[in-house]
Formats: C-alpha cells, sequence, structure tokens
C-alpha cells in the first residue's frame, strides 16, 4: 500500500494537485485491486476529471475526488461503441486554453455566425496561446540542459540596450504596407527580414512564428524565421489527458477506447475512398464513378467521401438546375450497385463554388432542396460541413475541401526554391500551426466563433485537404496529411485510405 500511495501522490503532484490524508485513503483503496496498467489508466482519467472540475484549490478532499471518480466511471459507461461517426462541426465541443490554470477549458458561452469585435481578437489570441504553450512544453524549451529561452514582446521594447540572440514567438502581420511586424498578446514589434534565413515552411501573413535575431532601436532584426515545432498526438495526450477534445458521442478520446480498438483490428479489410471535385453535370465523370463503384462492388470500403464542387459551371441561372439533374442521376447510378449501397456510407462535402450562403468558413452541409430524392431512397447518404470531422475506429480524419494549397503559396513572403518540396512544406505548417487555414481573415473568411473547427490539435491520425493541386501524401508527428488532387480536373484521381496499415494509396480510374 506504501508503494500505490507513493505512486498516487506523485501523479497527482506532476499534475499540480495534492491530496488530502482521507482523499488519498479513499483513493488508494479503489486502485488497490488493480494491476498496474488499469492503475496508470485510472489514475489519468481522474486527473482529466479533476481538471474539468472548476476547483478552489490545488488541495484536493474526498467529496472533491469522489466526484472526480464518480465521472471517470460515467465517461466508461459512456464509451462509445459506433464504428463510424461522421460529426457535426456546429455542434463540436469548444476548448480554450486557460493560461492562469494552465489547462484547457470547454467554453460556456453560446456561439454565433455574427460574432461580436472581442470574438474576431479572440480568434488571433487563442491561436496564439495554443502554440505558446505547445511550445513550452518542447524538449527544447523546457529541458534545462537544452532550455531555448522566449522572450515576450513586451520584454523587447521595455529594453533600453541592445538585445542579442533573441528568441520571440509571435504572430507575422503588416500593420502598413511593405513593413512586416511580430505581434503577441503582449505588443508589437517591426521586424527586419532583409538578411533573414527562412527554415522550413510557408510562412504567410497570419502565420504565427519562431523569430530568432537581435533587438535594436525599436527593431528586430530576424537572423532566423522558423515554425514552432510540431507535438505529436500522443505527446499531446500525455499532457491532455483523455477528453474528446474532437466531437463526437463519447466523452472520452477514440484513441483511449478499447472496446474500439478491438472493433478495428476485426476488420482489417477496412477501406475508406476519397473524391474531390466530382462533377455531375459531367458525362465523363459519371461514367468514370460508374467504373470506380463496380471495381468495389465485390468488397465494398467503410465510406466515400465526396468532396465538391459538385457542377462543373459557376454560379448562374443554370447552377441549382445541373445540381439537381446531376444528384438525380448519381442515385440512379447508386442504385445499379446495391451492395455499395447496403454496405457503404456516402458522405459529401460542399466545395467553393456550391450552393452556400456565402464563402465563409465553416460551411453549413449542401441545402436539402438539392438533395430530397436521394435521401429518399439511398439511406446510407450522408451530407457534412467544409471541413468535415470522421472517426473511425480510434481514429479522427479530418476533412478540407479548399485551395489551400495554392492560396498559402500564393500569399508566401518567400517561396521554397524547389516546387516538388511544397507538399513537404505545407504539410509541416498546418501541422505546426495546429490549423486547416493559417491566414489572415481578409484571405481565409472564417465565422469567428468557430475558429476551434478548422483547429488541428491533438493532431488528427489523417489530414485530407481536398485540392486541385497534385495528389500528395506526407507523414509527420504520426499524422498523415494527404491531397486526392480533382477528380475531374485530372485522369479522374483518388485516395484509398486503409486505416489497419494507416496507409494511402493512390488511385486512378482507366476507361479503355
Amino acid at each position: 500500500m506504501d508503494v500505490l500511495k507513493k505512486q498516487v501522490g506523485s501523479v497527482l503532484k506532476l499534475n499540480g494537485y495534492s491530496l488530502k490524508v482521507d482523499a488519498s485513503r479513499y483513493l488508494c483503496e479503489i486502485l488497490d485491486p488493480f494491476d498496474q496498467q488499469r492503475r496508470s489508466e485510472w489514475l489519468d482519467r481522474i486527473v482529466t476529471s479533476l481538471q474539468k472540475l472548476p476547483l478552489e484549490s490545488a488541495v484536493i478532499d474526498r467529496d472533491t475526488l469522489e466526484a472526480a471518480v464518480r465521472d471517470c466511471s460515467k465517461q466508461a459507461d459512456n464509451e462509445s461503441d459506433e464504428l463510424f461517426n461522421v460529426i457535426d462541426l456546429f455542434s463540436a465541443p469548444k476548448y480554450e486554453y486557460d493560461s492562469d490554470r494552465k489547462k484547457f477549458v470547454e467554453c460556456p458561452n453560446a456561439l454565433s455566425l455574427h460574432g461580436t469585435a472581442e470574438s474576431k481578437a479572440n480568434v488571433f489570441r487563442h491561436r496564439i496561446a495554443l502554440l505558446l504553450q505547445r511550445t513550452l512544453r518542447n524538449p527544447l524549451f523546457s529541458n534545462c540542459e537544452t532550455r531555448f529561452k522566449l522572450r515576450s514582446v513586451e520584454a523587447l521594447l521595455g529594453s533600453a540596450t541592445k538585445l542579442s540572440d533573441v528568441l520571440v514567438l509571435g504572430m507575422l502581420t503588416q500593420l502598413r504596407a511593405g513593413s512586416f511586424f511580430l505581434e503577441d498578446m503582449t505588443g508589437v514589434v517591426e521586424l527586419d527580414m532583409t538578411e533573414t534565413i527562412f527554415h522550413s515552411g510557408l510562412f504567410t501573413e497570419g502565420g504565427i512564428v519562431l523569430v530568432e535575431g537581435r533587438y535594436e532601436n525599436n527593431v528586430l532584426t530576424a537572423a532566423g524565421i522558423g515554425l514552432p515545432p510540431v507535438e505529436s498526438a500522443a505527446d499531446s495526450r500525455a499532457h491532455l489527458g483523455d477528453a474528446n477534445y474532437f466531437g463526437g458521442p463519447s466523452p472520452v478520446a477514440f484513441s483511449a477506447s478499447k472496446k474500439l480498438r478491438k472493433l478495428e483490428a476485426e476488420n482489417p479489410d477496412a477501406t475508406l475512398v476519397f473524391l474531390s471535385d466530382v462533377w455531375l453535370d459531367s458525362e465523363a465523370v459519371l461514367s468514370a464513378l460508374h467504373h470506380l463503384f463496380t471495381g468495389f462492388a465485390a468488397n465494398p470500403p467503410i465510406c466515400f467521401v465526396l468532396a465538391g464542387n459538385f457542377c462543373s459551371k459557376p454560379h448562374g441561372d443554370e447552377h441549382d438546375r445541373l445540381l439537381k439533374e446531376g444528384f438525380r442521376r448519381l442515385t440512379q447510378l447508386f442504385l445499379e450497385h446495391p451492395d455499395l449501397v447496403n454496405r457503404s456510407r456516402f458522405v459529401f462535402m460542399p466545395g467553393l463554388q456550391d450552393p452556400a450562403l456565402t464563402n465563409i468558413l465553416p460551411r453549413p452541409p449542401l441545402p436539402q432542396s438539392l438533395i430530397s430524392a436521394m435521401t429518399e431512397k439511398i439511406p446510407n447518404c450522408m451530407f457534412a460541413s467544409n471541413p468535415c470531422r470522421i472517426q473511425y475506429g480510434t481514429q479522427e480524419i479530418v476533412i478540407l475541401r479548399e485551395d489551400i494549397v495554392e492560396k498559402m503559396c500564393r500569399n508566401c513572403i518567400r517561396m521554397p526554391s524547389a516546387q516538388k518540396e511544397i507538399p513537404e512544406h505545407f504539410a509541416k505548417t498546418i501541422q505546426s500551426q495546429g490549423h486547416l487555414t493559417p491566414l489572415p481573415i481578409h484571405m481565409a473568411p472564417i465565422y469567428w466563433d468557430y475558429d476551434h473547427c478548422l483547429r488541428l490539435y491533438p493532431l488528427p491520425d489523417l489530414i485530407v485537404v481536398c485540392d486541385k493541386y497534385e495528389p500528395f501524401t506526407v507523414t509527420h508527428s504520426e499524422s498523415i496529411v494527404t491531397n486526392p488532387g480533382s477528380f475531374a480536373r485530372g485522369n479522374f484521381s483518388f485516395q484509398v485510405y486503409l486505416p489497419m496499415s494507416r496507409q494511402v494509396e493512390d488511385s486512378a480510374v482507366r476507361i479503355e
């Protein structure tokens, strides 16, 4: 019992808590029958539950501990056993980092599509706060032997002397034409980038970067600019616990579910298919879809994800009519393949030119007026927002339909010298930024209160960026970033994801 008591005290202390004597005795009695692995799992869950409670003190009494244990037991009972889920982004939980409590807390305020001025400012405050807490936990900044020291902009502005070898984390901004500045939550300082060495990544206005250089006469002369270090989902979870930040039916992270892991292992041949630019007014595309569905009829995938645009023509008088007719013909095509209809799911995501109120992200699903005929006949059709989140087993998948690679390249402060390296630079950038569109709001409009819907934290297992850029797949920090390319514009290219092996296969429809 003494060994267990020491373990309990150590784990709680590492997370900033201490137990009263009666609380410590109570917890040891609960954990005593378990083996070492189960004890560690329950301690992690109890810490996560404590972090969600509105505590007035870090000293935990028995009543508070009992509430945390009840919450853990409830979570275990409510653990999801659904293998596949399409998650409504507009109902996904919103967590923000509380720097005083040093943890993420769920935002209690009602969200609005018409955010306030404070909502707009909070977009960038929360982006910086998220990356700052993540960077400070990185071994480069937390290890005493190799520790780099971050300075705030306020510390620079308050210095009357020249400062050498300073390192600052902040957001690149352009407060006046032709001049760049670095901004954090304490202030803003002018940047001189005439002699700067840019490390790997795509550096744009609105991006959060690490700047190394010297400060003199109110100017930060940047010797080097790089991205904040990427953090794997496992490392994030070690700090965040097993709370579900992704959304969906379970209060516990899918990766922590033994039920889902078992269900996943029982289906080793599962596949997910991704297509983008599925022009339903094109005879060639419909013919290619017929060949595609015929090829998968013998081994139906878990789902087909079809992203827009669903019409080759931009908005106009004929647009709605062409879309309705296209979905009617696609419905007939589905009915010709009953095995697929019965065993696969079909997820539709709106594209940039598909009907919507605005071109602001996240975009709502396609309007019911276009798809009513399909939903009546094909029960396995699902119409998702853009971006979209999918859970398969223990894996988290994020899908975006946006020509974001081209947009980021077009707004780069400095383009990479080798074009073939752009996919790697892009993948590292969005993983480092923890965001699907790390650009200023005027370049990539978003609903201010829903910026968390584009967040990539903790990193998903798979990030699918449906872009007209050529297909690519890049893996970094145990997270895959992939692009299936344009189905209609190219050679009917698409991608197949194999969850068991965590591999992405490039494919294309060959029509003789």
